[in-house]
Protein backbone atom coordinates (compact mmCIF):
# COMPACT_ATOMS: atom_id res chain seq x y z
CA UNK A 1 0.00 0.00 0.00
CA UNK A 2 1.52 3.31 -1.04
CA UNK A 3 1.82 6.43 1.03
CA UNK A 4 -0.94 9.00 0.64
CA UNK A 5 -1.02 12.68 1.52
CA UNK A 6 -4.06 14.22 3.20
CA UNK A 7 -4.83 17.82 4.09
CA UNK A 8 -6.86 19.00 7.08
CA UNK A 9 -7.17 21.84 9.56
CA UNK A 10 -7.21 19.40 12.48
CA UNK A 11 -5.47 16.04 12.67
CA UNK A 12 -6.34 13.66 15.50
CA UNK A 13 -4.16 10.58 15.85
CA UNK A 14 -5.78 7.84 17.89
CA UNK A 15 -9.36 6.62 17.98
CA UNK A 16 -9.59 6.19 21.74
CA UNK A 17 -12.27 7.93 23.75
CA UNK A 18 -10.43 11.27 23.89
CA UNK A 19 -9.30 11.23 20.27
CA UNK A 20 -12.73 10.32 18.98
CA UNK A 21 -14.38 13.04 21.08
CA UNK A 22 -11.82 15.62 19.95
CA UNK A 23 -12.31 14.77 16.27
CA UNK A 24 -16.10 14.86 16.52
CA UNK A 25 -16.12 18.18 18.35
CA UNK A 26 -13.57 19.78 15.99
CA UNK A 27 -15.66 18.74 12.99
CA UNK A 28 -18.87 19.92 14.65
CA UNK A 29 -17.21 23.32 15.10
CA UNK A 30 -16.58 23.42 11.34
CA UNK A 31 -12.94 22.37 11.03
CA UNK A 32 -11.91 20.03 8.23
CA UNK A 33 -10.77 17.14 10.41
CA UNK A 34 -8.97 13.84 9.91
CA UNK A 35 -9.12 11.09 12.53
CA UNK A 36 -6.50 8.37 12.12
CA UNK A 37 -6.90 5.20 14.15
CA UNK A 38 -4.75 2.13 14.10
CA UNK A 39 -7.73 -0.11 14.86
CA UNK A 40 -11.19 -0.44 13.25
CA UNK A 41 -13.16 0.42 16.42
CA UNK A 42 -13.54 3.89 17.89
CA UNK A 43 -13.99 4.66 21.56
CA UNK A 44 -11.00 3.06 23.26
CA UNK A 45 -11.70 1.95 26.80
CA UNK A 46 -15.45 2.50 26.38
CA UNK A 47 -15.71 0.10 23.44
CA UNK A 48 -12.83 -1.96 22.07
CA UNK A 49 -11.23 -2.50 25.49
CA UNK A 50 -14.55 -3.82 26.76
CA UNK A 51 -14.76 -1.51 29.78
CA UNK A 52 -18.45 -0.99 29.22
CA UNK A 53 -19.40 -0.55 32.88
CA UNK A 54 -18.07 2.97 33.55
CA UNK A 55 -18.88 5.25 36.45
CA UNK A 56 -20.81 8.43 35.98
CA UNK A 57 -24.36 7.46 35.02
CA UNK A 58 -25.59 8.28 38.53
CA UNK A 59 -24.21 11.83 38.34
CA UNK A 60 -26.84 13.79 36.44
CA UNK A 61 -24.64 16.92 36.47
CA UNK A 62 -22.08 15.12 34.29
CA UNK A 63 -24.59 13.90 31.71
CA UNK A 64 -24.00 16.83 29.39
CA UNK A 65 -21.99 17.41 26.23
CA UNK A 66 -20.71 14.46 24.27
CA UNK A 67 -20.87 12.13 27.29
CA UNK A 68 -24.53 12.97 27.85
CA UNK A 69 -25.31 12.44 24.16
CA UNK A 70 -23.48 9.09 24.30
CA UNK A 71 -25.57 8.00 27.31
CA UNK A 72 -28.81 9.02 25.59
CA UNK A 73 -27.84 7.07 22.45
CA UNK A 74 -26.97 4.03 24.58
CA UNK A 75 -30.39 4.15 26.23
CA UNK A 76 -32.04 4.16 22.80
CA UNK A 77 -29.87 1.49 21.16
CA UNK A 78 -29.26 -1.03 23.98
CA UNK A 79 -32.20 -3.44 23.61
CA UNK A 80 -31.78 -4.98 27.08
CA UNK A 81 -31.46 -1.65 28.89
CA UNK A 82 -28.48 -0.38 30.84
CA UNK A 83 -29.10 -2.05 34.25
CA UNK A 84 -27.10 -5.21 33.59
CA UNK A 85 -24.17 -4.85 35.95
CA UNK A 86 -23.37 -5.16 39.61
CA UNK A 87 -20.03 -3.30 39.30
CA UNK A 88 -21.45 -0.05 37.96
CA UNK A 89 -24.73 1.81 37.75
CA UNK A 90 -24.94 0.82 34.11
CA UNK A 91 -23.35 -1.34 31.45
CA UNK A 92 -23.79 -1.94 27.75
CA UNK A 93 -22.60 -4.04 24.84
CA UNK A 94 -19.29 -2.45 23.71
CA UNK A 95 -20.29 -3.04 20.07
CA UNK A 96 -23.24 -0.68 20.59
CA UNK A 97 -20.89 2.02 21.90
CA UNK A 98 -18.51 1.57 18.99
CA UNK A 99 -21.39 1.82 16.54
CA UNK A 100 -22.53 5.10 18.11
CA UNK A 101 -19.07 6.64 17.69
CA UNK A 102 -18.75 5.33 14.11
CA UNK A 103 -22.18 6.69 13.20
CA UNK A 104 -21.36 10.12 14.63
CA UNK A 105 -18.10 10.24 12.69
CA UNK A 106 -19.74 9.15 9.44
CA UNK A 107 -22.50 11.76 9.82
CA UNK A 108 -19.98 14.61 9.62
CA UNK A 109 -19.02 15.43 6.01
CA UNK A 110 -15.93 17.38 7.12
CA UNK A 111 -14.57 14.52 9.24
CA UNK A 112 -12.57 11.81 7.49
CA UNK A 113 -11.85 8.66 9.47
CA UNK A 114 -8.85 6.62 8.33
CA UNK A 115 -8.74 3.29 10.18
CA UNK A 116 -6.11 0.60 10.18
CA UNK A 117 -3.32 3.10 9.50
CA UNK A 118 -0.80 5.22 11.37
CA UNK A 119 0.67 8.48 10.11
CA UNK A 120 4.27 8.34 8.97
CA UNK A 121 4.83 12.08 8.85
CA UNK A 122 2.91 15.23 9.71
CA UNK A 123 3.71 18.50 7.97
CA UNK A 124 2.40 21.84 9.10
CA UNK A 125 1.94 24.69 6.69
CA UNK A 126 1.02 28.19 7.74
CA UNK A 127 1.12 31.67 6.35
CA UNK A 128 1.74 35.00 7.98
CA UNK A 129 -0.41 37.84 6.77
Amino acid sequence: MGNQTYTAEVLVVGGGTGGTAAAIQAARRGAKTILVSEFPWLGGMLTCAGVSAPDGNELAAFQTGLWGAFLRELRQRQPTGLDNSWVSFFSYDPRVGAKIFADWVQELPNLQWISGRVPLEVLQRFSIE
